[in-house]
């Protein structure tokens, strides 16, 4: 019997993370900030701070703020 090649095909809808992914991800660069505050390293510390609001700006952009909801006081 022959082998099967099988060609990828194309996505339907482009991928794009939901508000977990970006959660997770923010997580770690928190948790790398940590890391490298506790060992002065000061680059990367600033790195991922930049990260974190690049991150946090992207996650807006997908899932902008809800208005007109109310909230317990």
């Amino acid at each position: 019997m022959a082998p099967v090649i099988l060609a990828a095909q194309p996505a339907k809808e482009p991928y794009a993370p939901g508000l977990g992914e970006f959660m997770t991800a923010m997580q770690l660069r928190h948790a790398k900030l940590w890391f490298a505050g506790r060992a002065k390293n000061w680059d990367l510390a600033g790195y991922e701070i930049d990260e974190i609001k690049e991150g946090l700006e992207d996650a807006a952009k997908q899932f902008p703020p809800m208005t007109g909801l109310r909230l317990p006081t």
